[in-house]
């Protein structure tokens, strides 16, 4: 198999964009619903591009999964840390990013 250099500048590029549009979105307000749909539509967007795009997989780390959660309501994020806890628990791996999108 023969590396392709051009597909991995691609999907650099891909990451290095999602790094810059994660780093662009603010902190929700409880009234600001419709940035947090647009927030979770990007986010299924990541999701769905993991299938195609490996270096988005990097989204599965917690460390990762823990720089999004700053972004969101207070709310979701008790919510998506009880699930994480529950699931270590019951000695399940930390949720992948698809459950978490």
């Amino acid at each position: 198999m023969e590396f392709d250099a051009e597909a991995a500048r691609a999907r650099l590029h891909m990451l290095l964009d999602f790094e810059e549009r994660l780093s662009r979105w603010s902190q929700f307000g409880a009234s600001e619903y419709v940035l947090l749909r647009e927030f979770s539509d990007f986010l299924q967007t990541c999701s769905d591009a993991m299938l195609h795009i490996k270096g988005l997989h990097v989204l599965n780390d917690c460390e990762e999964n823990q720089r999004i959660l700053v972004k969101i309501l207070n709310w979701l994020t008790s919510r998506q840390n009880h699930y994480v806890t529950e699931q270590l628990d019951q000695d399940k791996d930390y949720p992948i990013f698809s459950e978490f999108a």
